[in-house]
């Protein structure tokens, strides 16, 4: 039927509260009574013309808004949002003219289930496009710190409800390939979609990273604030501050041997032997010798004497370690900070035990879970210094 675009609006106008209804029921027909109840204006022959301008469509004595008018509405109303429920939307569609197709076997249906495959793949991209502009805006605009994480926090959701939408577009693909062979367009189709899947996986993966990244700074960004915040309340409740430094004093008693005139010794020995009993006392000698603040801190392993007077170097067993951890929620350094590695480690301090979390991360990285979370650590070093460790925080899968 031949129309124009004044009859045509003009139809949707005047039978809006029966598009209205059909709309918020779309994933379920309505019967002819139900339209009528809804709007007691309508006639016969308004109902007619809405057949007629294929504004809504009948299968079953049940009829529903066409697919292309919902596409419209949708569109319009999900302008510049993340919809991520249009999605399943256009899956459910999907499954609805596959099975429609398969009762009537007309090609009408089977055109429909090509334009949403076509609809399904556009309207993912779009809303990771949409998505990776949000998170930008989020962090550059939002008034506070809290603000921020919260609305970073809603992303990570979005990105797990794409992430899920994907992995059902998959199982449907799956589960109705026999009649998405049917012809050669269709497979293609098919196709794409599924080379569109693995890319928008890694885009999503790159915006976790990113997410991930932001809340980092965030975090800095906070901890930095609290401390010009503590600053200035000093400031308000004194005259001034003032700071006294005896540097001058402290620079005068050190003997840093870059800025003495001996020459570094060129050393002759093997490196194996410097982890060894008797290359650690040497180190420590030439130490004393020199004047220098230099700290050996030996590797993450012990050597011990056997029962015949020979050295053997033990050695701790990393994957035995990950395995005793993997069992508990604690987060990784908290749980070596606290593991009782004697009576072989007795004196393991806390760089020993740093220098294992970095090398157990490297090692288990793809089994662990890096958390948005940190967490401090105070400690004195070899040089009785106060020092404070920030650390991510990280759990076992």
């Amino acid at each position: 039927m031949k129309t124009n675009l004044q009859e045509f609006i003009g139809t949707l106008y005047h039978n809006q509260k029966v598009v209205e209804l059909l709309f918020s029921s779309k994933p379920h027909p309505r019967f002819k009574d139900e339209l009528f109840e809804a709007d007691s204006q309508l006639t016969e022959d308004r109902f007619r013309r809405l057949l007629n301008f294929q504004i809504i469509q009948e299968t079953n004595h049940k009829y529903f808004l066409d697919e292309r008018v919902v596409d419209f509405l949708s569109d319009f109303l999900h302008t510049g949002e993340i919809n991520t429920g249009a999605v399943g939307d256009i899956l459910e569609r999907i499954k609805r003219n596959l099975a429609y197709y398969s009762e009537s076997l007309r090609g009408d249906y089977l055109q429909q289930v090509k334009r949403l495959l076509q609809r399904l793949r556009n309207t993912l991209l779009a809303l990771i496009v949409r998505l990776r502009g949000k998170i930008d805006e989020s962090y550059k605009s939002a008034q506070s710190y809290e603000l921020k994480k919260m609305e970073l926090g809603y992303c990570r959701q979005d990105i797990a409800m794409l992430n899920e939408g994907i992995e059902e577009s998959k199982k449907l693909l799956e589960t109705y390939k026999t009649l998405l062979a049917i012809d050669e367009e269709m497979n293609q189709l098919v196709i794409n979609l599924k080379q569109s899947f693995l890319q928008n996986s890694t885009y999503l993966f790159d915006i976790q990273n990113q997410i991930v990244e932001y809340l980092h700074k965030i975090y800095q960004q906070d901890e930095f604030y609290k401390h010009i915040h503590r600053l200035k309340e000093l400031k308000d409740k004194s005259a001034g501050l003032h700071y006294v430094s005896n540097i001058s004093q402290v620079a005068h008693q050190l003997h840093a041997l870059h800025l003495t005139q001996y020459e570094r010794p060129k050393p002759y020995v093997s490196l194996h032997y410097l982890y060894e009993e008797e290359g650690i006392k040497v180190v420590k000698k030439l130490r004393e010798k020199l004047h220098t603040a230099y700290t050996y801190t030996p590797p993450a392993k012990v050597v011990m004497n056997t029962t015949l007077g020979k050295t053997s170097v033990v050695e701790i067993d990393k994957d035995e370690l990950f395995a005793l951890f993997a069992r508990n929620s604690r987060d990784l350094f908290d749980y070596l900070l606290h593991f009782d590695f004697s009576p072989q480690f007795a004196n393991f301090d806390e760089v020993q035990r740093l220098n294992l979390f970095v090398e157990m991360v490297v090692e288990y990285g793809e089994q662990l879970q890096f958390t948005d979370h940190y967490a401090t650590l105070d400690f004195t070093n070899q040089l009785q210094q106060n020092q404070t460790l920030t650390y991510q925080v990280v759990l076992p899968q």
